[in-house]
């Protein structure tokens, strides 16, 4: 996909965020029974369609305005052959060149994670029903990969081949999907339907530029830092730029912060937390912690201890409860006894343990009623069947 298109000229375009940007497009359409030449497009077909199922790729990455132009080529095509959308099963695709981006400064860290303080609102502007297809999966519905994800991008690998074993480790259909790194350099946008309109497709990729702009800005060394001290809002305009028009309207302050909450995880799974003198942030110097993810720590470890603490504090209202809960009954069992006194019965209970499931040898009164005797199966009578009739 990356190889230099034969025609392709680099022509700046002030409308994106980087003027000579350089991306790759893929367009699945149905309908499509015939197959011009075109300049920046090459066709081949799509089994995962329905009838004239057909994926146009550009020949080569285009730059800048080119983008445009092969936008508009496509498009106009479409139109002239009458080809379907293919809603809801075609996709138009966004391969981002990452190739420049310094792995051991943590661009691309920063990039993905940038990603996911806006994913809400990218999806807002795709279409929130693009979520529940198995194409294009959101990071912050499918936290399964986070593991060997946040690996991959806070503890980059020594070797390629170690770096592609993670990358395969990783889904295909996620959102934003990273296993192109290996071969083609790109990392894959997928949230898109297909849709014949330039300035919509246009617009998510000037996003997608403005996100790769922000994970190069030096201004910008620890994402967690400046969204702390700036502000949701403020942040989001930083990193979008000339772009924040586009997904302002989607913007929630609740689902960055949920964002942020996402990132520590990875920052996490990626030993970014090993050591106090580590840096606890997205690129944090060690000599200045982070105080909102220290602060994010510190909360959930509040809340572990009081959910410790409520469970020890709560008492059962009846010695039935009590047999439930330390001798593993399925069901309270209620007893004519008097109860004795509850300390009295948790200490008999832990120095007591049952030798049978159900049975305290020291309190007989904590028994599990005996299961019921299995009825033997019983052979019909011979006068009770009935001789099938002939039917005439």
């Amino acid at each position: 996909m990356f190889g230099l298109h034969p025609d392709a000229e680099k022509k700046p375009d002030p409308r994106l965020a980087i003027p000579l940007g350089k991306i790759g497009i893929e367009v699945e359409v149905e309908n499509c029974k015939k197959f011009p030449k075109l300049q920046f497009w090459e066709g081949k077909k799509d089994d995962s369609l329905r009838e004239g199922g057909w994926e146009w790729i550009t020949k080569g990455p285009v730059y800048g305005a080119n983008i445009r132009d092969a936008i508009e080529e496509l498009f106009a095509e479409s139109k002239k052959g009458n080809w379907s959308d293919g809603y809801p099963r075609a996709g138009i695709h966004i391969h981002l060149d990452v190739r420049d981006l310094d792995f051991e400064s943590l661009e691309l860290s920063r990039l993905i994670s940038n990603y996911m303080i806006v994913e809400h609102a990218m999806f807002s502007y795709a279409g929130e029903w693009r979520r529940n297809t198995q194409y294009c999966e959101a990071l912050e519905d499918g936290q399964y990969d986070f593991r060997t994800l946040g690996k991959f991008l806070f503890s980059p690998p020594d070797s390629k081949e170690m770096l592609q074993d993670y990358a395969e480790m990783l889904s295909k259909y996620q959102a934003v999907n990273l296993r192109p790194l290996i071969d083609l350099g790109t990392i894959e946008f997928r949230q898109l339907p297909t849709k014949f309109d330039v300035e919509w497709l246009f617009d998510w990729i000037r996003v997608i530029l403005a996100l790769k702009k922000s994970a190069m800005d030096k201004d910008i060394v620890d994402p967690l830092h400046a969204l702390s001290n700036m502000g949701p809002e403020a942040y989001v305009r930083k990193i979008l730029g000339d772009t924040y028009p586009v997904l302002g309207k989607y913007i929630q302050n609740r689902r960055i912060w949920a964002a942020v909450d996402n990132a520590t995880a990875l920052m996490a799974y990626g030993n970014k937390f090993a050591s106090k003198e580590q840096a606890v942030g997205w690129d944090a110097p060690a000599a200045a912690p982070n105080p909102i993810v220290e602060e994010l720590v510190a909360q959930a470890a509040r809340k572990k201890e009081k959910e410790t603490a409520d469970k020890l504090a709560k008492k059962p209202t009846s010695i039935s409860e009590v047999a439930q809960r330390f001798y593993g009954l399925d069901e309270a069992i209620p007893l004519d006894e008097p109860a004795m006194q509850f300390d009295q019965l948790v200490a008999v209970a832990r120095a007591n343990p049952p030798e049978i499931r159900g049975v305290n040898p020291v309190n007989p009164l904590l028994r599990r009623p005996p299961p019921r005797a299995e009825q033997p199966i019983r052979p019909p009578r011979l006068g009770a069947i009935q001789p099938r009739r002939n039917r005439p």
